[in-house]
């Protein structure tokens, strides 16, 4: 929400302040949430990426011939 905006509605300057005051607050609340997820997301790709680098190790492995020299 940008101040101009309620300026053009005419409010007085102490209500706008009030009012930008209480987005702040809700906005930062949903900012931080994001913030949380990124970084949470963050972690999961890279321990995906260390999964997908310890299963191509396996590649080329034949199973069948590591079970019949069992």
């Amino acid at each position: 929400m940008k101040r101009e905006f309620l300026k053009n509605l005419e409010l007085e300057d102490d209500v706008i302040d009030k009012i930008m005051a209480e987005h702040g607050k809700t906005t930062k609340k949903y900012l931080d949430k994001i913030d949380a997820k990124d970084t949470e997301l963050g972690t999961l790709q890279g321990e995906l990426n260390d999964v997908n680098d310890k299963l191509k190790s396996f590649d080329g492995i034949d199973l069948d011939k590591l079970k019949s020299e069992a």
